[in-house]
């Protein structure tokens, strides 16, 4: 009942937007959502590529990372609406919806608030930057899989310079809060322990961009 294309470009001047690219399951719902959204990229897109200034190559990474991550949370919210309604069995909802996987996210465990928490390097990926794309230094997100290069009214070079040097997490929450105050200073704070992104001083980076998506960064 999904259906997604592997690459939104279907050549160097046609690309792929809303059910032309990801067809969405009416039962799983979002499909408009996604019209609009993939539309609004492709507009920016495109104005990026017409543009004798623009960066080509960051327009069409910035395209198909977008369409990595629709198609990622398609799958993910398919199978939790057949999941939720294998509750209703009868003639109109079919036996088979029952043995559909219900997603279940796995946050990271965060690490012990006593000892000292980092921010794991930023990367160079594209964004959406005054209506065309750019590449920006991001955030990357383990656990989405995405990249961020703003958090509310935080950028991400600025997030990454509040949070240095590696600190507790007591102290890395007060540096915010001077800026976003207490409670949105705990919230992102959680948010970037939940998602692998603060993590504590001497470990590696839990996950790398995937091989698709490297490939697709590098593809002109």
């Amino acid at each position: 009942m999904m259906r997604a294309v592997p690459d939104p470009f279907v050549a160097r001047r046609l690309l792929r937007v809303g059910d032309a690219a990801l067809a969405r399951d009416p039962i799983a719902s979002h499909g408009l959502v996604h019209a609009m959204r993939s539309g609004a990229q492709a507009a920016a897109a495109i104005a990026t590529l017409l543009d004798p200034a623009g960066d080509d190559m960051a327009a069409r990474a910035f395209i198909r990372a977008r369409h990595t991550d629709a198609t990622n949370a398609a799958h993910r919210s398919t199978a939790q609406a057949y999941a939720d309604q294998s509750r209703y069995r009868g003639g109109f909802w079919p036996d088979t919806v029952s043995t559909r996987p219900a997603f279940q996210a796995h946050p990271t465990a965060p690490p012990d608030p006593t000892c000292r928490v980092r921010l794991l390097p930023l990367r160079r990926l594209p964004a959406l930057d005054g209506g065309q794309i750019r590449w920006r230094k991001a955030i990357w997100l383990a656990r989405s899989q995405r990249g961020a290069v703003q958090f509310g009214q935080l950028g991400a070079e600025y997030l990454a310079q509040a949070l240095f040097p590696p600190a507790s997490v007591a102290v890395q929450r007060a540096r915010l809060e001077r800026k976003i105050g207490t409670s949105a200073a705990r919230a992102l704070i959680d948010d970037l322990l939940s998602e692998g992104a603060l993590v504590a001083e001497g470990t590696s980076p839990a996950s790398q961009p995937s091989s698709a998506f490297a490939r697709r960064t590098s593809a002109p």
